[in-house]
């Protein structure tokens, strides 16, 4: 009887490294069963969570609150049924950081709750794969370039709209905020034009400030963790579809373009993945951060006047300044690293040009002080060696 092989005995696996896993005509995929699109459906719906999740549950087995076999013996993951309360002020992970204390000894690596599903390394393989088929058909419909950026920018659209109501209300806050603080400090001027009783006007704004510094504490820190986490999926695809991949690639190839170092596989999976999770948390700014810049001139211009363009206008050409010098910091420390790279390339040349010289110098001195410091003593110039 044959006996089964662990590729065998596993049709994910088999899957994946018999057949590719992305390519430009989009002909070969990892996932079947993907329904298609129909013209009149929007693409943001073919790159939401929901239609990606049923295919995903379909072909994707075995993941259940992780893809590791060990999360059985694990204790669950508070944050799976965390309420909104929970969530805002991060009680959550309390019983991990009191763990410790109650066992009396220090946490261990089993000590740790189970991996959700939505942050497995397999299922969010799956979510790449699916956004990529998805980028490729309407990329073919449309006549354009496959693009993995615009997909996973309509993918992030589509599944952190509560992301946005956060980022509007830390805006909102932070606005509110600075106008309770200027109308704090106007408030111990000793001319008031408010039928409010003086004395009490600097209670009524500084509460007013408290409270708008507490909703900016609360909904930023939840804002911060909910894109880092995103963005943390994002880098775990990035990373399974490298790995998945590079299972497939030849280790040496004589054909342009098929050989790929292991250096740049580890750049790639260790480097350039960062930009996912940077790019997750800070892209909310693109857009609310002019929405927030025109609030602070209608407010400023309210209670100002219109003395308060002008300031405005001012910083406008400072941010301008800012992102010229930094564009050309950028342009000036590429041709840097260009030049830095041949640099070290020359000096690595040399080096084993020379090596085999300074070997045979340091084994026998006499030879080096012979031959080499012969001429130099012949035109009168004192050595010390």
């Amino acid at each position: 009887m044959k006996k089964k092989t662990d590729t065998e005995s596993s049709p994910d696996a088999t899957r994946r490294m018999s057949e590719p896993m992305i390519n430009e005509s989009g002909n070969d995929t990892s996932i079947t069963a993907i329904p298609s699109a129909s013209n009149s459906q929007d693409i943001m719906t073919n790159y939401s969570s929901q239609s990606i999740t049923k295919v995903l549950d379909a072909n994707i087995s075995g993941i259940k609150n992780g893809s590791s076999s060990s999360n059985a013996t694990r204790p669950p993951n508070t944050f799976q049924g965390a309420s909104f309360l929970s969530q805002i002020l991060f009680l959550w992970p309390y019983d991990l950081i009191q763990r410790g204390q109650r066992l009396h000894r220090p946490i261990t690596e089993m000590d740790l709750p189970q991996v959700l599903k939505e942050d497995s390394s397999n299922y969010n393989l799956g979510i790449i794969e699916q956004l990529w088929e998805y980028e490729q058909k309407r990329s073919s419909k449309n006549k354009q370039r496959p693009n993995l950026h615009r997909a996973l920018l309509y993918h992030y659209i589509s599944t952190m709209w509560d992301t946005q109501i956060l980022a509007a209300i830390v805006c909102a806050a932070q606005v509110c905020q600075a106008i309770a603080l200027g109308y704090f400090i106007q408030s111990f001027s000793p001319k008031t034009t408010s039928g409010t009783d003086p004395s009490s006007l600097p209670y009524i704004y500084a509460a007013v400030l408290v409270f708008f510094g507490g909703v900016v504490l609360l909904t930023s820190h939840t804002l911060y963790f909910k894109t880092w986490r995103k963005g943390m999926q994002y880098r775990i695809s990035a990373i399974a579809i490298i790995y998945a991949k590079s299972l497939r690639l030849p280790s040496t190839s004589s054909t342009v373009g098929t050989y790929v170092s292991s250096g740049r596989v580890v750049n790639l999976a260790t480097n350039d993945v960062e930009r996912f999770l940077l790019a997750c948390i800070m892209i909310n700014y693109l857009w609310w951060g002019p929405i927030q810049a025109i609030g602070v001139l209608i407010a400023g211009i309210y209670i100002i006047g219109p003395a308060f363009i002008a300031g405005y206008v001012l910083l406008l050409i400072i941010v301008a300044l800012q992102f010229i010098l930094g564009k050309s910091f950028a342009f000036y420390r590429s041709k840097v690293l260009v030049t830095s790279r041949k640099l070290i390339r020359a000096l690595v040349s040399i080096c084993l040009v020379c090596v085999p010289f300074l070997s045979v110098c340091c084994r026998f001195p006499t030879l080096f002080n012979n031959f080499f410091l012969f001429p130099i003593r012949l035109l009168g110039l004192q050595t010390n060696v």
